[in-house]
């Protein structure tokens, strides 16, 4: 055998070792049912987060539909022309980020609109 076969062998027994001891523990986890507590622990972790993104995207969701029915109305105005329009769009954004952002009084509104 040459040095290189040796290493190769040596490389797959220590591979077929650590893989054996993962599965026995593995199958020592399940049939014990220790597992449950741990999968619960990460599922509600998981879902947690999940609730949390989602209320986030309502309320970007909300607050650029808000900035759209805004828009709308200012376009029906004939007098406002589009530069000034896109003027008072830009200072908009802020004020209904301020009003209606978190602690604003108009908190809700991103779930009224979505």
């Amino acid at each position: 055998m040459s040095q290189a076969d040796s290493s190769t062998h040596g490389t797959l027994l220590v591979t077929t070792i650590v893989l054996t001891v993962l599965a026995a523990v593995g199958a020592a986890v399940y049939l014990s049912g220790a597992g449950n507590d741990l999968m619960e622990w990460v599922a509600e972790k998981y879902f947690k987060a999940e609730a949390k993104a989602e209320e986030k995207a309502l309320e970007h969701a909300g607050e650029g539909k808000a900035q759209d029915f805004m828009k709308g109305q200012l376009k029906k105005n004939p007098v406002v022309s589009n530069d000034e329009l896109n003027d008072i769009q830009s200072g908009l954004g802020d004020e209904a980020a301020k009003e209606f952002g978190k602690g604003g009084l108009g908190k809700g509104i991103g779930k009224a609109f979505g």
